[in-house]
């Protein structure tokens, strides 16, 4: 099985990040948050803030991605 390696997430990313940085610039109301590399599933949990999951998508599609596994996801903030 393939694994992720840590230089190909952290491109993977920065095309995301770059991808959403240029919808915004059109003013579509996306943000690049973070990702989380998961080597052994060879996955990247890539998290965005974004209005619609569309935008989520066409950020990918413009970064040359497919992310046949996206979903839209609530954020739940820790209890103090």
């Amino acid at each position: 099985m393939p694994r992720l390696e840590e230089a190909t997430a952290r491109v993977i990313s920065r095309r995301l990040a770059q991808a959403a940085e240029q919808a915004r610039r059109e003013r579509v109301r996306i943000h690049w948050l973070h990702a989380v590399a998961l080597p052994d599933e060879d996955s990247l949990l890539c998290l965005f803030d974004a209005e619609h999951l569309e935008d989520v998508l066409l950020a990918s599609s413009r970064a040359g991605l497919r992310c046949p596994h996206a979903q839209q996801a609530i954020a739940i903030e820790p209890i103090a």
